[in-house]
């Protein structure tokens, strides 16, 4: 089940990732503080990180917060503002939680980088045009980033 969905701001990526007020908070265990959330990662394809990471989830200005864990995600995965997370509650694969990582760019601005990197043409994915597959062309932060969202 959906615990939250959220756009990003670089706030969110530099400061820990406040959850959002609509988030279904019923889904995670109580908690005084802190609480550490085994979680997979995986891009909008379904393609998952090797290990589950360690979120460390706690409040700030009374809401609750991703910091440890969140950060590494963040870096690891090449997060900017505007791109989009859910977090789920699911059972499955050694960690009770998951989070889905998409990238919300612009589709003309992907045309181009696809197009100067490759000569491919990007096709466009099925939705709202706002959020793009990875694909041939794309380019990465590293190597181990763009082997994470290929198969």
């Amino acid at each position: 089940m959906q615990i939250f969905r959220k756009k990003l701001t670089p706030v969110d990526i530099e400061r820990g990732l406040v959850l959002p007020p609509d988030s279904n908070l019923e889904l995670l265990p109580p908690f005084q503080g802190t609480m550490e959330l085994p979680t997979i990662i995986e891009s909008a394809s379904g393609t998952p990180l090797a290990e589950p990471v360690t979120i460390h989830c706690s409040t700030r200005s009374g809401r609750p917060a991703f910091t440890t864990g969140w950060y590494e995600i963040a870096r690891y995965v090449g997060l900017t503002g505007g791109d989009i997370v859910s977090f789920y509650q699911e059972f499955s694969e050694g960690a009770q939680y998951r989070m889905r990582v998409r990238s919300a760019v612009d589709v003309e601005e992907r045309i181009d980088i696809a197009e100067s990197s490759n000569g491919d043409e990007l096709v466009e994915q099925e939705g709202d045009g706002m959020i793009v597959e990875p694909h041939d062309g794309m380019e990465f932060e590293s190597e181990g980033v763009a082997k994470m969202f290929r198969n």
